[in-house]
């Protein structure tokens, strides 16, 4: 039960509560299920220490909600686990009457639930079931619509929150379907709408549903008035507002121009209203307040293929007026550093993109080879959606390679300047960037680096990167993995260089391995990278006790040379354990892995690892 359902338990259904109390009182030992205990026997339990308490027979959607917001249930306690409260008649009576209304307002009106006791009365100690006859659900009959506006469609029956004849009454959903019913109607214009309805019973267990619409006069925005900001950046605002005269009114529309004014992070204030004008016609005004245009951020986690990795930037998001900006990033890990100075701009091609031209310095420090890399980048970044995103960026580098075993030819001889051109575009659907429990990702990256100007190594490269998670009972957790990427050099002869090939092992990407523990090896043993990459991962989180939760994991890919050696049968599988602790930083979390299947030669069968944030 979560915690909006265990206020509104505590709160506002307590007269009803009262009422469920005293017929529970009355009628405790009504059932028929044997062992239950006869009024004076509950009242002679009184004090007696709950040592377990059970619920049975309950609808299976329901189960693990209903018990965890009962009293007699008890509570974790840090260090001493399950608190076993005491018992008395008041507290069982509560809960009976908890449950039936629980039952009650998800479609089970007639729930019979029944109290058992197992008393030990040398210990004075008792064991409670509560056994729960669900009786029959209420379903809807009928749904109408009265005064509903002729040129808009009904609504969409296949929208999960729209209710259809056949769906289980509950309160919450027929809630939540006038809701939405309202919501589509504001946005088809109708900026006014008022919606009542009523519930009608058709006979046993069947029930109409009539909704009385008011949707009063279609409106349009006529204009778009911004106040309360610097005045450079109204115009800014209200490009990236982007509603025109004219424009039919939409609430998911403003909702969206809210969002997008938050995400330029120039504003600490964002309020749109909208007044009448006249019949038919709105002005919008949008009242803004200037944010912090000077930030400093820093930030430690396991991105990519690092055990750590440090980063810290202090952005001027105003610097040169008109949401133009500036921004000095380092990042510093095991095997990486780099720092980076960049301008950028907002809603140039969209008013939902951000332009950046930046010069960044990489210096890399791996088992086979030391690099520095000098880039300038221009990149386009544009949102369209939430967390969607879609990067289109060039740059151009000089990069410098030098093999720590000179002569084994594992490192290009060939290398130096590369232009490159890429694409990335991230649809996220998570429910949660930090601890995503329910949707998931998809992201497609593609790099070319051009052969006929200043290319000296040029190439061809594309990753897939997908993403699942699903709420399962008890609060548990499925989430699932794939990547695959294969990198091509265009010139015959040549290799992709060092820094562009692919690499697999680690928290990030396969636990049974150590960082780039996996794929082809240089003279010395020494993880040199490949053309092509696949992994494949599924792992189970499961809550513990208080900010704890635990996991476990199957990991399977690897690393090959290049494209035509991909060996499905190649495909090293390993499984393990985690414990992990919920922190404002993302879970942090240590795990242990086992390799089951295809072990690289020279490696661990079992290893520990650690690790801040979800591995994906």
């Amino acid at each position: 039960m979560n915690t909006a359902c265990h206020a509104y338990l505590k709160s506002s259904a307590r007269p009803v509560l009262a009422v469920f109390a005293l017929l529970l009182l009355v009628g405790l030992s009504s059932g028929p299920a044997a062992g239950a205990a006869t009024p004076d026997a509950w009242s002679s339990y009184s004090g007696w220490q709950v040592t377990s308490f059970k619920v049975e027979g309950a609808p299976a959607d329901m189960a693990g909600d209903l018990q965890r917001g009962l009293a007699l249930t008890g509570q974790w306690r840090l260090l001493r686990g399950r608190e076993r409260p005491s018992f008395s008649v008041g507290t069982l009576a509560e809960d009976l009457a908890r449950i039936r209304l629980f039952l009650a307002v998800r479609g089970y009106p007639a729930a019979r639930v029944v109290p058992t006791a197992e008393p030990n009365p040398e210990a004075r100690q008792l064991a409670l079931l509560i056994t729960i006859e669900p009786g029959a659900v209420v379903r809807i009959g009928e749904i109408n619509y009265a005064g509903w506006p002729e040129s808009v469609a009904l609504p969409d029956t296949s929208e999960s929150r729209i209710l259809r004849v056949g769906d289980v009454f509950t309160d919450e959903a027929v809630a939540a379907s006038v809701a939405a019913v309202r919501g589509g109607l504001r946005n088809a214009g109708y900026a006014r709408v008022a919606i009542s309805h009523e519930i009608r019973p058709l006979g046993p267990a069947r029930v109409a549903i009539d909704l009385a619409i008011n949707a009063g006069d279609f409106f349009v925005i006529d204009e778009v008035v911004v106040s309360g900001c610097s005045d450079d950046l109204v115009g800014l605002a209200q490009r990236v507002i982007n509603i025109k005269p004219g424009t039919e009114f939409s609430a998911a529309r403003l909702a969206d121009a809210a969002l997008d004014l938050r995400v330029t992070q120039l504003f600490r204030q964002v309020e749109l209203a909208t007044e009448p004008i006249s019949p038919g016609h709105l002005r919008l005004n949008a009242t803004l307040l200037d944010g912090r245009m000077r930030t400093w951020d820093a930030s430690i986690g396991t991105w990519a293929d690092n055990p750590w990795k440090v980063r810290s930037s202090w952005t001027h998001r105003n610097l040169f007026g008109r949401g133009r900006g500036f921004n000095a990033r380092g990042a510093f890990a095991t095997h990486e550093a780099n720092l980076g100075v960049g301008v950028f701009w907002l809603g140039w091609l969209s008013p939902r993109a951000r332009t950046r031209v930046g010069l960044d310095a990489i210096k890399r420090s791996e088992d086979a080879f030391d690099s520095e890399e000098f880039r300038m980048e221009v990149l386009q970044s544009y949102r369209p959606r939430q967390r969607d995103i879609l990067n289109v960026g060039t740059a151009v580098s000089e990069n410098r390679i030098e093999e720590k075993l000179p002569g084994s030819n594992d490192i290009p001889e060939a290398q130096g300047r590369l232009w490159e051109f890429w694409l990335d575009r991230k649809w996220d659907r998570t429910n949660d960037p930090i601890y995503p429990a329910r949707g998931g990702f998809f992201k497609v990256a593609a790099t070319f680096a051009e052969p006929w100007v200043l290319s000296v190594v040029p190439y061809v490269s594309l990753q897939l990167d997908a993403a699942g998670y699903l709420d399962l009972p008890a609060g548990s957790i499925f989430s699932g993995r794939i990547r695959a990427g294969a990198a091509q050099p265009i010139d015959a002869g040549t290799e992709v260089l060092a820094t562009r090939r692919f690499y697999a092992g680690g928290y990030n990407s396969h636990r049974g391995y150590g960082r780039h523990g996996l794929g082809p090896r240089d003279d010395a043993g020494d993880a040199r990278g490949g053309q092509a990459v696949g992994l494949l991962s599924g792992e189970i989180r499961l809550p513990m006790i208080w900010i704890l939760e635990g996991g476990l994991f199957v990991d399977g890919g690897n690393v090959w040379r290049r494209i035509e050696e991909v060996n499905p049968a190649d495909f090293p599988v390993a499984v393990g354990a985690t414990v992990g602790l919920h922190s404002p930083l993302g879970p942090i979390r240590v795990g242990y892995a086992v390799n089951v299947a295809g072990l690289v030669p020279g490696e661990p069968r079992e290893l520990w690892h650690f690790g801040i944030g979800y591995p994906w």
